[in-house]
This record gives C-alpha cells, structure tokens and sequence, in this order.
C-alpha cells in the first residue's frame, strides 16, 4: 500500500511539472504577441511596407499582380524602370496571403498576417524541439521558446508589413513537419528490426521463420503508418514549396 501511495505521489508530482513546463511556454508566448499587437495601430510608411499595400490595393481593384499604373509609379515615388512592369518581381506567394487575409479582416488583414507568422513560427520551433527531443529537458524547452518569442530578427521582420514574416513561418513549420516524419519513420524502421530480429537465410526456411515473415507481412500498423509519414513528408515539401513562393 505505501509502495501504491507513492508511486500514485511520483506520478501526480510529474503531471503538476509537466503542466507547469507548458504554462510557462504558453505564458512566453503570449508576452510575445502581446509584444506585437502595437503593430495593429502603428503607421507603416517604409518602403516595401508601402509597395506590399499597394499590391493589395492593385490586386483588390482587379489590376493584377502589378505595380503599372498605381500612384507609386505614375508620381515616380518609386523607381519606373524596376516596378514599371507586367508583373512583379517577386513571387505571389506572400502577397496574395496578404490580400486574402485583407479582403477577409479588412484593414486589421495586414497585422494579422505577421502576428500569424509569429505564431506559426514559435510553434513550429517547439515542434522541431520535440523532434529533436531538445523538450525532453526543462531548461531546453525553456530556452527554445525565450529564443523564439524574442529573437530580435524575428521581431524584427514580423512588426513591419514585410514578406520575411510568412516566410519565414511556413519555411519552419515545414522544416517541422519533415524532421518528424524523418524521426518517426527512423523509429520505426528500427522498432521493426528489434522485434523481428536477424533471420537466417536457408534454402528451407523454419516454421519460426516463416512465422517472422508472415508476421511482417500482415503487420495492422506498420503500413498505415508508414502511409501517414509519407504523407506528413509530402506535406512539409508542399509547405516549403509554397514558402519558396512567397520570396
């Protein structure tokens, strides 16, 4: 009984520190955004801050993915013979997530973009981590989320209407996605070599043997497993690609 009521204590004991290590990423996270949101009334009149919105304003009025014809470019704000052109120089990728999230949420679509890209960010670093198994350990875990939540560069490209922000966020997240795929297929592939174990080749194969093999054959797991980490591989190669997209 006192062997029971101690364990039960261990167990009740780990589950309280678990918790409290994922409150603490939750609350640097939070202290995060809410170090972005004076982005959501602040002025943004830098240069590629004033072409992206412009972008939007030309996409919105059904001019396409072009700056010929906007104010920028007929007044000579900026330079005629670099954006005076069919299409712009820089994939659609980041743009047209910026005129979705505007035709969606209006002037707040811009801010909301970049404080997604953060979001995005963070949680795909902590997914990394876990991959990597840089959480196993407190301090790790600790030091991955600080990092994330106040890198200055980060900081940086996701307080200005700047492309960097999404791509940055969709680069990662399927940077991610791929790690653990990777991971998992790995354990996996050598869960299955320590359960079936080296068998023997002979002309005239045991029972035992044929067992093995029958028993690798009709596995229920492993193949919609491995269907679900070719799929997660698939998918981290399409969000990078459309990272790729995006700048």
């Amino acid at each position: 009984m006192a062997a029971n009521r101690l364990l039960s204590q261990l167990a009740t004991g780990s589950r309280s520190v678990l918790r409290l290590r994922w409150w603490l990423v939750t609350a640097l996270f939070v202290v995060g955004l809410l170090l972005r949101l004076p982005m959501m009334g602040a002025p943004h009149r830098e240069g590629d801050e004033v072409i992206y919105q412009a972008l939007v304003g030309q996409l919105e009025q059904g001019h396409g993915y072009t700056l010929q014809q906007s104010v920028l470019v007929e007044r000579g704000i900026i330079d005629r013979y670099q954006y005076d052109r069919p299409l712009f120089h820089h994939p659609p990728g980041g743009i047209a997530l910026f005129w979705l999230s505007h035709q969606m949420f209006g002037e707040s679509g811009l801010p909301l973009v970049q404080l997604f890209s953060f979001s995005l960010f963070f949680w795909s670093m902590l997914l990394l981590a876990h991959a990597l198994g840089v959480s196993k350990s407190d301090l790790g875990l600790f030091l991955v989320a600080l990092l994330s939540s106040f890198n200055p560069i980060v900081a940086h490209v996701t307080t200005k209407y700047w492309l960097d922000a999404p791509l940055l966020a969709f680069a990662s997240f399927g940077a991610a996605l791929f790690m653990v795929s990777f991971v998992k297929t790995r354990a996996a592939t050598v869960g299955r070599m320590a359960t079936d174990g080296p068998v023997k080749r002979s002309k005239r194969p045991s029972s035992g043997q044929r067992a093995i093999g029958r028993a690798g054959q009709t596995s229920p797991n492993a193949r919609p497993a491995g269907r679900r980490y070719a799929l997660l591989a698939i998918s981290a190669g399409a969000i990078i690609g459309y990272a790729r997209l995006i700048k």
